[in-house]
């Protein structure tokens, strides 16, 4: 009997050392966790800030493209303008060399 009993105290100690164990495994894994969790945060931090700088780079490309484009539009439409009046030029030189050409035959008939 004091065998059983000694057998039965040396399983609850290895029972209570294998228990230890086990909690100090947990804590030394809860451990690790806490420090990816802390080393996640960080990493959001640095990802959070670089999308908002990110952001404004972006906003600032749209701002100076939709410039650009008003600022093309502008010279589109004065070329437009430019190219009505050199149609307008062409026109009159072709009026004038026809006028020059009968003032022409005019002084040969005279």
């Amino acid at each position: 009997m004091v065998s059983n009993g000694l057998l039965v105290v040396e399983s609850g100690k290895n029972s209570t050392d294998d228990i230890a164990r086990l909690f100090e495994g947990i804590r030394s894994n809860t451990h690790q966790v806490l420090e990816q969790a802390e080393d996640l945060k960080v990493r959001s931090d640095h990802i959070r800030h670089a999308s908002t700088l990110v952001l404004g780079e972006v906003n600032s490309v749209a701002a100076i493209t939709e410039e650009n484009t008003a600022a093309i539009e502008q010279v589109l439409a004065s070329a437009e303008v430019q190219q009505q009046h050199v149609s307008e030029t062409v026109i009159s030189i072709s009026n004038l060399n026809e006028l020059a050409v009968k003032l022409d035959k005019l002084t040969k008939f005279s």
